[in-house]
């Protein structure tokens, strides 16, 4: 209803009119690399962005009237029938073992993986079409995993690909048949070719329909939100929702449905009859008018066991509506829904932007379960950003936490949860294999601050993150005999710069981590002496953005 409600008052704007854009300098900005943190800065100097909800690798509008210095980041926004997409190659190393963040279809495993993407992008009154492929290939060098164990059968002895338990050797041994999430995508080098960012739009006022494989941003958090990252591959869906915010008396309203198919990898369960299945998602925020900043908003996703196709629309509509907060039933349903609400708050005048999320993956029983336990399932994001500002730069500090580990680590009558899991979407919350929320998995929490320095010329910045993986396999099978001293924890500090050159741009980081008990290796063989690894990262983009008149 609410979402109805919206579209048929968008519709009545439409017809009337909308108020002129005061910006005299826009440039269109695509949030790849380290220009993402260019938008969050804007964000706090006053430009307005969707903050909850975005299509992760769509040119947003960016007013730079404020400071005209950074126009050299975009091209100029003057509604030309034609763009060419960035022409970027993107490679990035790992010395030890995987580290793969926002990377989208590119796995960055161990030792080289590159990927190279580009297109144009043609606008024909209501029409705009996208067309921007992605191509990868992942080295994939050998690194140790944990692994199944089949009785009776010596490693030595086991066929390549030999499925234990059902499932392959390379699937998750932490969380065994409840989500997609290899260790490792195969043994050898192997490349990719997928659509990329491509897509199909149709957009009246504030209106958008698309047919898409865009990547799909949803949440509050700035580098980990919980329910949709960049992370795993695009994906086909069908969205349809609000282009620019609809004005509801005190509130501006941003909505938007979607409805997708999502694959499994080649490294889960080897079975045929489950490889694809429906996912469903709605996004909704409102920004209060007299609190000048506040964007408050909601967001609910299921993944659904049941095929693509075959069913009524009320059936996928039903998603949405049936009791997103309280069960109506006692059983576990066949589906994987996650909720989560939203909350951040920018002050321009002083350069400040704070924001929160919390999610549940499971709904309350009754209102009694509610009060009761109101962590249970629950994870959390938290972050800040502030802006110092001169004549010729401008400087932004910043700071995030996210915490998907088990609230408690025993539940007395629900035993054990894993956020991202389930047992009747065996798959989880999950694309190709790739996590489709938080980069750091199930039960893992991290903390990271920042700080970036931006210029006309480009950017220099460093940060420092502390991570702990996967708590939840900690406590269920090995903190009774460890106590606290062998958690999976890592260290890692890192810097990057971007320098223009014209209309080539160059982006380098390079990190250092330090990781303690990975995947918690030695422990499972009852060892006593820590492991301990140091990987080095390398992370270069080589982009050519043309700016044809």
């Amino acid at each position: 209803m609410v979402f109805t409600g919206t579209l048929l008052l968008a519709a009545v704007q439409v017809v009337s009119g909308s108020g002129a854009d005061p910006c005299t300098q826009a440039i269109r900005l695509s949030m790849d690399g380290q220009r993402t943190e260019l938008v969050r800065a804007a964000e706090e100097l006053g430009a307005q962005r969707p903050h909850f909800f975005l299509p992760a690798a769509s040119p947003i509008r960016l007013c730079v009237d404020s400071f005209p210095a950074l126009r050299s980041w975009g091209v100029p926004d003057d509604q030309r029938k034609l763009y060419v997409a960035p022409l970027q190659i993107h490679a990035v190393r790992n010395s030890a073992y995987p580290k793969s963040i926002n990377d989208g279809l590119l796995w960055a495993g161990v030792g080289t993986s590159a990927a190279l993407t580009g297109g144009v992008e043609v606008q024909w009154r209501w029409l705009t079409i996208g067309l921007k492929p992605t191509v990868v290939w992942q080295q994939n060098k050998y690194f140790k995993t944990p692994a199944f164990h089949m009785e009776g059968v010596p490693m030595s002895l086991r066929p390549p690909g030999t499925l234990i338990l059902g499932l392959s050797r390379f699937a998750n041994v932490n969380h065994p048949g409840v989500i997609d999430y290899p260790e490792r995508f195969g043994d050898a080098s192997f490349g990719s070719v997928d659509a990329g960012q491509s897509f199909i739009r149709l957009d009246a006022g504030p209106i958008s329909a698309a047919l898409s494989h865009e990547n799909l941003w949803m949440g509050a958090s700035d580098v980990f939100p919980i329910m949709l990252s960049n992370t795993a591959p695009g994906f086909w869906h069908v969205r349809f929702g609000t282009r620019t915010p609809v004005r509801l008396a005190w509130f501006n309203v941003d909505t938007h449905v979607v409805w997708g198919a999502l694959q499994e990898s080649d490294y889960f369960d080897g079975s045929g009859q489950n490889d694809e299945h429906l996912f469903a998602a709605l996004a909704v925020s409102i920004e209060p008018t007299f609190v000048p900043g506040l964007k408050l908003g909601a967001s609910r996703i299921a993944h659904l066991a049941e095929r693509p196709g075959g069913h009524s629309l009320g059936f996928y509509l039903d998603r949405f509506i049936d009791s997103p907060a309280f069960s109506r039933v006692s059983t576990n349903l066949p589906e994987n829904g996650l909720g989560a609400v939203f909350v951040s708050w920018t002050i321009p005048e002083g350069g400040f932007e704070v924001h929160a999320e919390w999610v549940r993956e499971d709904r309350f029983f009754n209102f009694q379960d509610l009060l009761r336990e109101p962590d249970w399932t629950q994870a959390y994001g938290l972050g800040f950003g502030k802006i110092f500002k001169t004549s010729t730069s401008v400087s932004r500090f910043w700071g995030e936490l996210v915490h998907l580990g088990e609230s408690a680590p025993v539940r007395a009558g629900k035993g054990f949860f894993s956020y991202y899991t389930h047992r009747p979407v065996t798959q989880g919350h999950t694309h190709r294999g790739q996590l489709l929320g938080a980069a750091i998995g199930p039960g893992s929490d991290v903390q990271v601050i920042g700080f970036d320095h931006f210029r006309e010329s480009g950017l220099l910045g460093g940060y420092i993150q502390r991570t702990r993986y996967d708590d939840d396999t900690y406590y269920r099978q090995f903190s009774r005999r460890y106590g606290e001293a062998r958690h999976d924890v890592e260290l890692t500090g890192g810097l990057h710069a971007t320098r223009f050159l014209g209309s080539v741009h160059l982006q380098a980081g390079i990190s250092a981590s330090r990781r303690y008990d990975r995947s918690f290796l030695v422990l499972r063989t009852s060892g006593t002496n820590q492991q301990i690894e140091t990987n080095w990262g390398l992370d270069l983009r080589l982009t050519w953005q043309p700016n044809l008149q």
